[in-house]
């Protein structure tokens, strides 16, 4: 058997890490078009760099006040 479940952050470095090397392909395809906004850290605690589960109860998908946290990552980005 495998090692008791501990973090979602190796999986999560790992698709992060993906994600940022596919986006530098498209900018390079797109003219610079594409972009990649990282509003991760809001979502990991300060001491323990884990996902903090009062913004993502399931340490997944975030609740009212992690999708206010998101939203406002993103306008600040676009304004």
């Amino acid at each position: 058997k495998g090692k008791p479940f501990e973090s979602f952050i190796p999986a999560i470095d790992k698709v992060n890490k993906a994600l940022y090397n596919g986006v530098q392909n498209l900018k390079s395809i797109y003219n610079q078009r594409v972009g990649l906004i990282d509003c991760g850290s809001e979502f990991l605690s300060n001491t323990t760099m884990q996902v903090r589960q009062d913004l993502m109860p399931d340490l997944l998908h975030p609740n009212a006040e992690g999708h206010r946290i998101l939203a406002r990552c993103i306008l600040n980005y676009i304004n």
